[in-house]
């Protein structure tokens, strides 16, 4: 789900507010989400949906 959501935000074919919703499940669902997208892209998502990184 990590790699999805990061594609669907870089080309721009989710909202930040619809992000907001899946990020969380992303991170905590993923079995290592520090190897599934970098820690800028992780910082990029959290951010881009509306929360402290």
């Amino acid at each position: 789900m990590p790699v999805l959501l990061n594609a669907l935000h870089r080309h721009r074919l989710i909202t930040d507010h619809t992000l907001s919703g899946f990020v969380g499940l992303a991170w905590s669902h993923a079995e290592r989400p520090d190897l599934a997208l970098s820690r800028g892209r992780w910082r990029t998502l959290v951010t881009a949906a509306g929360h402290r990184a």
